[in-house]
Protein backbone atom coordinates (compact mmCIF):
# COMPACT_ATOMS: atom_id res chain seq x y z
CA UNK A 1 0.00 0.00 0.00
CA UNK A 2 2.73 2.45 1.21
CA UNK A 3 4.46 1.91 -2.22
CA UNK A 4 1.42 2.50 -4.86
CA UNK A 5 0.86 5.70 -2.22
CA UNK A 6 4.21 6.77 -3.09
CA UNK A 7 3.42 6.06 -6.86
CA UNK A 8 0.37 7.82 -6.89
CA UNK A 9 2.35 11.05 -5.02
CA UNK A 10 5.20 10.93 -7.92
CA UNK A 11 2.47 10.76 -11.21
CA UNK A 12 0.84 14.20 -9.03
CA UNK A 13 4.19 15.79 -8.88
CA UNK A 14 4.57 14.99 -12.25
CA UNK A 15 0.90 16.40 -13.51
CA UNK A 16 1.28 19.31 -11.31
CA UNK A 17 5.24 20.68 -12.61
CA UNK A 18 3.67 19.89 -16.42
CA UNK A 19 0.67 22.49 -15.22
CA UNK A 20 3.04 25.05 -14.19
CA UNK A 21 5.09 24.66 -17.22
CA UNK A 22 2.22 25.82 -19.52
CA UNK A 23 1.23 28.52 -17.06
CA UNK A 24 4.79 30.07 -17.33
CA UNK A 25 5.30 29.34 -20.57
CA UNK A 26 2.21 31.78 -21.92
CA UNK A 27 4.08 34.24 -18.94
CA UNK A 28 7.16 34.51 -20.00
CA UNK A 29 5.65 35.34 -23.75
CA UNK A 30 2.94 37.37 -21.90
CA UNK A 31 0.39 36.65 -23.56
CA UNK A 32 -3.52 34.32 -22.56
CA UNK A 33 -3.05 30.26 -22.90
CA UNK A 34 -4.30 29.31 -26.05
CA UNK A 35 -7.40 26.88 -26.26
CA UNK A 36 -5.00 23.68 -26.95
CA UNK A 37 -3.52 24.68 -23.83
CA UNK A 38 -5.91 25.97 -21.97
CA UNK A 39 -7.45 21.81 -22.89
CA UNK A 40 -4.09 20.59 -21.66
CA UNK A 41 -4.31 22.09 -18.48
CA UNK A 42 -7.38 21.05 -17.67
CA UNK A 43 -6.48 17.73 -18.73
CA UNK A 44 -3.81 17.44 -15.96
CA UNK A 45 -5.21 19.53 -13.74
CA UNK A 46 -7.87 16.34 -13.99
CA UNK A 47 -5.28 13.70 -13.97
CA UNK A 48 -3.78 15.46 -10.57
CA UNK A 49 -7.55 15.70 -9.07
CA UNK A 50 -7.70 12.26 -9.72
CA UNK A 51 -4.45 10.98 -8.48
CA UNK A 52 -5.14 13.25 -4.99
CA UNK A 53 -8.33 11.22 -4.37
CA UNK A 54 -6.83 8.23 -4.88
CA UNK A 55 -3.95 8.68 -2.34
CA UNK A 56 -6.87 10.25 0.38
CA UNK A 57 -8.66 6.78 -0.30
CA UNK A 58 -5.54 5.13 0.47
CA UNK A 59 -4.51 6.99 2.95
CA UNK A 60 -7.86 6.34 4.76
CA UNK A 61 -7.77 2.70 4.35
CA UNK A 62 -4.07 2.87 6.11
CA UNK A 63 -5.67 4.99 8.75
CA UNK A 64 -8.64 2.43 9.45
CA UNK A 65 -6.05 -0.15 9.38
CA UNK A 66 -4.33 1.12 12.12
CA UNK A 67 -6.80 1.74 13.91
CA UNK A 68 -8.77 -1.61 13.61
CA UNK A 69 -5.45 -3.18 14.66
CA UNK A 70 -5.41 -0.87 17.56
CA UNK A 71 -8.97 -1.93 18.62
CA UNK A 72 -8.34 -5.76 18.24
CA UNK A 73 -4.74 -5.47 20.05
CA UNK A 74 -6.34 -6.56 23.81
CA UNK A 75 -8.19 -9.37 22.68
CA UNK A 76 -5.40 -10.56 20.21
CA UNK A 77 -2.75 -10.42 23.26
CA UNK A 78 -2.47 -13.33 24.84
CA UNK A 79 -0.98 -15.30 21.30
CA UNK A 80 1.40 -12.74 20.91
CA UNK A 81 5.05 -13.82 20.51
CA UNK A 82 6.64 -11.69 23.48
CA UNK A 83 9.51 -10.69 21.15
CA UNK A 84 7.41 -9.30 18.96
CA UNK A 85 6.81 -5.23 18.88
CA UNK A 86 4.03 -2.77 18.59
CA UNK A 87 2.74 -2.61 15.11
CA UNK A 88 4.21 -0.03 13.50
CA UNK A 89 1.31 2.61 11.83
CA UNK A 90 3.23 3.46 8.21
CA UNK A 91 1.33 1.32 6.23
CA UNK A 92 4.23 -1.06 5.08
CA UNK A 93 3.40 -3.86 4.19
CA UNK A 94 5.38 -7.12 3.49
CA UNK A 95 5.90 -7.11 -0.47
CA UNK A 96 6.69 -3.51 -0.58
CA UNK A 97 9.77 -4.19 2.19
CA UNK A 98 11.00 -7.42 -0.03
CA UNK A 99 14.74 -6.16 -0.34
CA UNK A 100 14.96 -4.58 2.56
CA UNK A 101 18.24 -4.82 4.55
CA UNK A 102 19.07 -3.70 7.79
CA UNK A 103 22.60 -5.05 7.97
CA UNK A 104 23.27 -2.91 4.34
CA UNK A 105 22.05 -0.03 5.38
CA UNK A 106 24.59 -0.30 8.73
CA UNK A 107 27.28 -1.28 6.54
CA UNK A 108 26.42 2.52 4.48
CA UNK A 109 26.35 4.31 8.07
CA UNK A 110 29.07 2.74 9.00
CA UNK A 111 31.39 4.08 6.15
CA UNK A 112 29.91 7.43 6.19
CA UNK A 113 27.84 6.64 3.40
CA UNK A 114 24.50 8.27 2.81
CA UNK A 115 21.79 5.39 2.62
CA UNK A 116 20.80 4.97 -0.81
CA UNK A 117 17.88 2.53 -2.41
CA UNK A 118 14.95 0.86 -0.78
CA UNK A 119 16.12 1.85 3.04
CA UNK A 120 16.47 5.38 2.37
CA UNK A 121 12.92 5.56 0.80
CA UNK A 122 11.55 3.79 4.04
CA UNK A 123 13.06 5.68 6.26
CA UNK A 124 12.44 9.39 4.68
CA UNK A 125 8.98 7.79 4.56
CA UNK A 126 8.81 7.32 8.18
CA UNK A 127 9.79 10.79 8.62
CA UNK A 128 7.45 11.96 6.55
CA UNK A 129 4.98 10.42 8.55
CA UNK A 130 5.94 10.56 12.20
CA UNK A 131 7.05 14.37 11.34
CA UNK A 132 10.26 13.71 12.80
CA UNK A 133 13.75 13.71 11.77
CA UNK A 134 15.78 10.60 12.72
CA UNK A 135 19.56 11.51 14.34
CA UNK A 136 20.62 7.90 11.87
CA UNK A 137 18.03 6.12 10.29
CA UNK A 138 14.32 5.01 10.76
CA UNK A 139 14.34 0.72 10.76
CA UNK A 140 10.55 -0.16 10.18
CA UNK A 141 9.77 -3.04 13.16
CA UNK A 142 7.74 -4.95 10.96
CA UNK A 143 9.79 -5.57 8.03
CA UNK A 144 10.25 -9.60 7.16
CA UNK A 145 13.95 -9.67 7.82
CA UNK A 146 16.02 -12.81 5.32
CA UNK A 147 17.11 -15.62 7.39
CA UNK A 148 20.00 -16.68 4.51
CA UNK A 149 22.76 -18.00 6.26
CA UNK A 150 26.06 -16.02 5.22
CA UNK A 151 28.88 -18.22 4.73
CA UNK A 152 32.40 -18.00 6.45
CA UNK A 153 35.57 -18.75 4.17
CA UNK A 154 38.80 -19.38 5.80
CA UNK A 155 42.18 -20.27 4.12
CA UNK A 156 43.13 -20.21 0.65
CA UNK A 157 40.58 -22.31 -1.08
CA UNK A 158 38.77 -23.44 2.26
CA UNK A 159 35.00 -24.20 1.65
CA UNK A 160 32.57 -22.32 3.13
CA UNK A 161 31.06 -23.69 6.71
CA UNK A 162 27.23 -22.80 7.37
CA UNK A 163 25.96 -22.85 10.62
CA UNK A 164 21.76 -23.00 10.75
CA UNK A 165 20.66 -19.95 12.42
CA UNK A 166 17.86 -21.86 14.03
CA UNK A 167 20.22 -23.78 16.50
CA UNK A 168 21.81 -20.60 17.64
CA UNK A 169 22.20 -20.40 21.25
CA UNK A 170 20.59 -17.13 22.46
CA UNK A 171 21.20 -15.39 25.50
CA UNK A 172 18.56 -16.46 28.31
CA UNK A 173 17.06 -12.77 29.33
CA UNK A 174 13.63 -11.87 31.40
CA UNK A 175 10.11 -12.58 30.17
CA UNK A 176 8.23 -9.80 28.34
CA UNK A 177 4.42 -9.80 29.52
CA UNK A 178 2.63 -6.52 28.88
CA UNK A 179 1.56 -6.60 25.72
CA UNK A 180 0.14 -10.75 26.51
CA UNK A 181 -1.46 -9.05 29.58
CA UNK A 182 -3.30 -6.57 27.01
CA UNK A 183 -2.18 -3.36 27.53
CA UNK A 184 -3.23 -0.46 25.45
CA UNK A 185 -0.81 0.51 22.41
CA UNK A 186 -1.07 4.09 20.76
CA UNK A 187 1.53 4.41 18.09
CA UNK A 188 2.25 7.03 15.16
CA UNK A 189 1.96 9.45 17.57
CA UNK A 190 2.95 13.26 16.70
CA UNK A 191 4.10 15.82 19.52
CA UNK A 192 2.46 15.60 23.11
CA UNK A 193 -0.73 14.17 23.69
CA UNK A 194 -3.05 14.58 26.23
CA UNK A 195 -6.34 12.25 26.54
CA UNK A 196 -9.51 13.56 28.13
CA UNK A 197 -10.72 11.88 30.99
CA UNK A 198 -13.66 12.27 33.05
CA UNK A 199 -12.88 12.38 36.73
CA UNK A 200 -16.44 12.97 38.05
CA UNK A 201 -20.11 12.86 37.32
CA UNK A 202 -23.38 14.20 37.79
CA UNK A 203 -25.39 13.24 41.12
CA UNK A 204 -28.73 12.19 40.99
CA UNK A 205 -31.06 12.86 43.63
CA UNK A 206 -34.68 12.23 45.16
CA UNK A 207 -36.82 14.69 45.64
CA UNK A 208 -40.59 15.97 46.71
CA UNK A 209 -42.89 17.41 44.45
CA UNK A 210 -42.68 21.01 43.67
CA UNK A 211 -38.71 20.17 44.25
CA UNK A 212 -35.70 20.60 41.86
CA UNK A 213 -32.88 18.42 42.62
CA UNK A 214 -29.13 19.53 43.30
CA UNK A 215 -27.19 21.02 40.61
CA UNK A 216 -23.94 18.78 39.81
CA UNK A 217 -21.28 19.25 37.01
CA UNK A 218 -19.69 16.22 35.34
CA UNK A 219 -15.34 17.37 35.65
CA UNK A 220 -12.95 16.51 32.81
CA UNK A 221 -8.99 15.91 33.37
CA UNK A 222 -6.06 14.77 31.44
CA UNK A 223 -3.80 11.63 31.23
CA UNK A 224 -1.06 13.34 29.63
CA UNK A 225 1.80 11.58 27.32
CA UNK A 226 4.98 12.67 26.20
CA UNK A 227 8.09 10.92 24.30
CA UNK A 228 10.50 9.42 26.34
CA UNK A 229 13.66 8.28 24.54
CA UNK A 230 14.30 4.30 25.83
CA UNK A 231 17.87 2.85 23.88
CA UNK A 232 20.24 0.26 23.55
CA UNK A 233 23.25 -0.82 21.74
CA UNK A 234 25.06 -3.80 20.71
CA UNK A 235 28.46 -4.17 19.63
CA UNK A 236 28.87 -6.13 16.29
CA UNK A 237 32.33 -7.05 14.31
CA UNK A 238 33.11 -5.86 11.03
CA UNK A 239 33.52 -9.22 10.27
CA UNK A 240 30.08 -10.18 11.39
CA UNK A 241 28.80 -7.54 9.67
CA UNK A 242 30.28 -8.83 6.25
CA UNK A 243 30.90 -12.34 6.38
CA UNK A 244 28.75 -14.76 9.45
CA UNK A 245 27.92 -18.16 10.38
CA UNK A 246 24.32 -17.10 11.34
CA UNK A 247 21.95 -14.39 9.62
CA UNK A 248 23.07 -11.29 10.30
CA UNK A 249 19.81 -9.61 9.42
CA UNK A 250 17.59 -11.77 12.20
CA UNK A 251 20.55 -11.82 14.81
CA UNK A 252 20.91 -7.76 14.93
CA UNK A 253 17.33 -6.80 14.65
CA UNK A 254 15.97 -9.54 16.95
CA UNK A 255 18.52 -8.58 19.77
CA UNK A 256 18.17 -4.37 20.03
CA UNK A 257 14.32 -5.09 19.88
CA UNK A 258 14.56 -7.16 23.21
CA UNK A 259 16.39 -5.65 24.60
CA UNK A 260 14.06 -2.35 24.05
CA UNK A 261 11.06 -4.16 24.06
CA UNK A 262 12.75 -5.76 28.19
CA UNK A 263 13.57 -1.99 29.10
CA UNK A 264 9.55 -1.06 28.15
CA UNK A 265 8.39 -3.81 29.81
CA UNK A 266 10.60 -2.93 33.13
CA UNK A 267 9.30 0.39 32.92
CA UNK A 268 5.50 -0.30 32.62
CA UNK A 269 5.62 -3.07 35.60
CA UNK A 270 8.05 -1.32 37.91
CA UNK A 271 9.19 1.72 36.46
CA UNK A 272 10.81 4.37 39.22
CA UNK A 273 9.00 7.80 37.44
CA UNK A 274 12.12 9.73 37.69
CA UNK A 275 14.12 11.08 35.45
CA UNK A 276 13.57 10.13 31.46
CA UNK A 277 12.15 6.89 33.16
CA UNK A 278 8.28 6.47 33.17
CA UNK A 279 6.38 5.70 36.20
CA UNK A 280 5.21 1.79 36.63
CA UNK A 281 2.52 0.21 38.48
CA UNK A 282 4.49 -0.96 40.89
CA UNK A 283 5.73 2.51 41.54
CA UNK A 284 2.57 4.31 41.32
CA UNK A 285 1.37 5.68 44.72
CA UNK A 286 -2.11 5.64 43.37
CA UNK A 287 -2.64 1.98 42.80
CA UNK A 288 -3.91 0.12 45.64
CA UNK A 289 -1.61 -1.98 48.11
CA UNK A 290 -2.60 -5.30 49.30
CA UNK A 291 -0.39 -6.08 52.53
CA UNK A 292 0.02 -9.27 53.94
CA UNK A 293 2.29 -8.40 57.12
CA UNK A 294 4.63 -6.09 59.01
CA UNK A 295 7.58 -7.93 57.19
CA UNK A 296 5.70 -9.62 54.74
CA UNK A 297 4.55 -12.92 54.99
CA UNK A 298 3.65 -15.85 52.47
CA UNK A 299 0.89 -15.27 50.11
CA UNK A 300 -2.13 -17.05 50.43
CA UNK A 301 -5.61 -17.68 48.62
CA UNK A 302 -7.42 -15.13 50.92
CA UNK A 303 -4.97 -12.73 49.86
CA UNK A 304 -5.24 -12.98 46.00
CA UNK A 305 -8.84 -12.62 46.88
CA UNK A 306 -8.41 -9.28 48.29
CA UNK A 307 -6.59 -8.19 45.17
CA UNK A 308 -9.09 -9.12 42.89
CA UNK A 309 -11.80 -7.52 45.65
CA UNK A 310 -9.77 -3.84 45.71
CA UNK A 311 -10.44 -3.62 41.82
CA UNK A 312 -13.81 -4.56 42.21
CA UNK A 313 -14.88 -2.58 44.24
CA UNK A 314 -13.32 0.30 42.38
CA UNK A 315 -15.45 -0.70 39.78
CA UNK A 316 -12.57 -1.72 37.56
CA UNK A 317 -13.01 -5.51 37.48
CA UNK A 318 -13.53 -5.04 33.77
CA UNK A 319 -11.41 -5.37 30.58
CA UNK A 320 -8.14 -7.90 30.11
CA UNK A 321 -7.93 -8.49 33.71
CA UNK A 322 -4.51 -10.78 34.75
CA UNK A 323 -2.16 -11.52 37.25
CA UNK A 324 1.52 -10.44 37.13
CA UNK A 325 4.16 -11.95 39.59
CA UNK A 326 7.48 -13.49 38.93
CA UNK A 327 8.47 -17.44 38.88
CA UNK A 328 9.26 -17.36 43.07
CA UNK A 329 6.07 -16.57 43.30
CA UNK A 330 4.78 -18.41 41.14
CA UNK A 331 6.61 -21.78 42.59
CA UNK A 332 5.03 -21.11 46.09
CA UNK A 333 1.44 -20.91 45.10
CA UNK A 334 2.28 -23.89 43.13
CA UNK A 335 2.39 -25.72 46.04
CA UNK A 336 0.06 -23.76 48.59
CA UNK A 337 -3.36 -25.20 48.87
CA UNK A 338 -6.44 -23.06 48.95
CA UNK A 339 -7.51 -24.07 52.40
CA UNK A 340 -6.88 -26.85 54.77
CA UNK A 341 -9.87 -28.24 53.58
CA UNK A 342 -9.27 -28.31 49.95
CA UNK A 343 -6.16 -30.92 49.86
CA UNK A 344 -5.00 -30.92 46.39
CA UNK A 345 -6.55 -27.77 44.95
CA UNK A 346 -3.54 -25.18 44.25
CA UNK A 347 -3.71 -21.74 44.47
CA UNK A 348 -1.98 -21.63 40.94
CA UNK A 349 -3.84 -23.96 38.62
CA UNK A 350 -1.82 -26.14 36.05
CA UNK A 351 -3.23 -23.65 32.80
CA UNK A 352 -1.55 -20.96 34.64
CA UNK A 353 -3.84 -19.38 36.09
CA UNK A 354 -4.97 -17.56 39.65
CA UNK A 355 -8.81 -17.79 40.43
CA UNK A 356 -10.05 -18.39 37.30
CA UNK A 357 -7.82 -15.09 36.00
CA UNK A 358 -4.75 -15.71 33.80
CA UNK A 359 -1.51 -15.25 35.05
CA UNK A 360 2.00 -14.39 33.92
CA UNK A 361 5.18 -14.82 35.54
CA UNK A 362 8.55 -12.91 34.64
CA UNK A 363 11.47 -11.65 36.00
CA UNK A 364 11.20 -8.06 35.50
CA UNK A 365 9.20 -8.13 38.72
CA UNK A 366 10.63 -7.55 41.60
CA UNK A 367 11.86 -10.28 44.11
CA UNK A 368 14.52 -8.07 46.31
CA UNK A 369 12.28 -5.37 48.09
CA UNK A 370 12.16 -5.13 51.57
CA UNK A 371 9.35 -4.22 54.63
CA UNK A 372 10.37 -4.18 58.33
CA UNK A 373 12.76 -6.64 59.24
CA UNK A 374 11.85 -8.73 55.78
CA UNK A 375 14.22 -8.73 52.77
CA UNK A 376 14.44 -10.87 49.57
CA UNK A 377 10.20 -10.14 48.80
CA UNK A 378 8.53 -10.38 45.55
CA UNK A 379 5.47 -8.35 44.15
CA UNK A 380 2.39 -8.84 42.64
CA UNK A 381 0.25 -7.10 40.61
CA UNK A 382 -3.76 -7.96 39.40
CA UNK A 383 -5.78 -5.57 37.40
CA UNK A 384 -6.88 -4.47 34.10
CA UNK A 385 -4.29 -4.29 31.31
CA UNK A 386 -6.00 -2.60 29.03
CA UNK A 387 -5.87 0.63 31.40
CA UNK A 388 -2.06 0.49 30.70
CA UNK A 389 -1.21 2.91 27.96
CA UNK A 390 1.91 2.38 25.66
CA UNK A 391 2.34 4.53 23.78
CA UNK A 392 5.13 5.36 20.73
CA UNK A 393 5.67 8.02 18.74
CA UNK A 394 8.14 6.42 15.72
CA UNK A 395 10.07 4.01 14.58
CA UNK A 396 13.57 2.59 15.74
CA UNK A 397 15.88 5.39 14.59
CA UNK A 398 19.00 3.42 14.58
CA UNK A 399 22.09 5.04 14.66
CA UNK A 400 26.07 3.68 13.74
CA UNK A 401 29.14 4.54 15.87
CA UNK A 402 32.30 2.86 14.29
CA UNK A 403 34.59 4.86 16.32
CA UNK A 404 34.14 4.10 19.78
CA UNK A 405 35.49 -0.01 18.96
CA UNK A 406 37.68 1.24 15.88
CA UNK A 407 40.67 -0.38 17.54
CA UNK A 408 39.25 -3.42 18.15
CA UNK A 409 37.30 -3.56 14.89
CA UNK A 410 34.33 -3.71 16.27
CA UNK A 411 30.76 -1.02 15.39
CA UNK A 412 28.41 0.29 17.53
CA UNK A 413 24.78 -0.57 16.56
CA UNK A 414 22.52 1.97 19.21
CA UNK A 415 18.80 2.09 18.40
CA UNK A 416 16.39 4.87 19.81
CA UNK A 417 12.62 5.06 20.63
CA UNK A 418 10.34 7.22 21.74
CA UNK A 419 7.57 6.15 23.86
CA UNK A 420 5.47 6.92 27.19
CA UNK A 421 3.85 4.66 29.58
CA UNK A 422 0.82 5.56 31.71
CA UNK A 423 -2.29 4.08 33.38
CA UNK A 424 -5.49 5.17 32.57
CA UNK A 425 -7.11 4.60 35.76
CA UNK A 426 -4.87 3.81 38.29
CA UNK A 427 -7.89 2.61 40.56
CA UNK A 428 -7.63 -0.33 37.43
CA UNK A 429 -4.89 -2.21 39.42
CA UNK A 430 -3.97 -3.73 42.92
CA UNK A 431 -0.26 -4.88 43.99
CA UNK A 432 1.15 -6.55 46.80
CA UNK A 433 4.36 -5.73 47.73
CA UNK A 434 5.69 -7.76 50.68
CA UNK A 435 5.51 -11.43 49.48
CA UNK A 436 8.23 -13.97 51.34
CA UNK A 437 9.02 -16.69 49.14
CA UNK A 438 11.50 -18.16 51.00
Amino acid sequence: MWQRIKALREERGQFLAQMKAVLKKAEDEKRDLTAEETAQFDDLNTKAEQRKADIDRYERAQSLEAELAQRGQPGQQPGRDDTEQPASPFGFEQRDLKGYSLVRAIRLRMNNQPLDGLEKEVSDEIAKRSGKSPQGFFFPTEVALETRDLNLTTGAGAKATVTDPSNFIELLRDRTIVTQLGARLLTGLQGDLSLPKQTGGAQAYWVTEGNAPTASNQTIGQVGLAPKTVGAFTDLSRKFLIQSSVSAEQFVREDLARVLAIAIDKAALNGSGSGAEPQGILQNSNVSTVAIGTNGGAPTFAKIVEMETVVANNNADVGSLAYATNSKVRGVLKTTEKSATSAGQFVWGGDNNLNGYRAFASGLIPSNLTKGSGTNLSAMIFGNWSDLILAFWSALDILTDPYTGSSSGTVRVVALQDCDIKLRHAESFAKCVDIATA
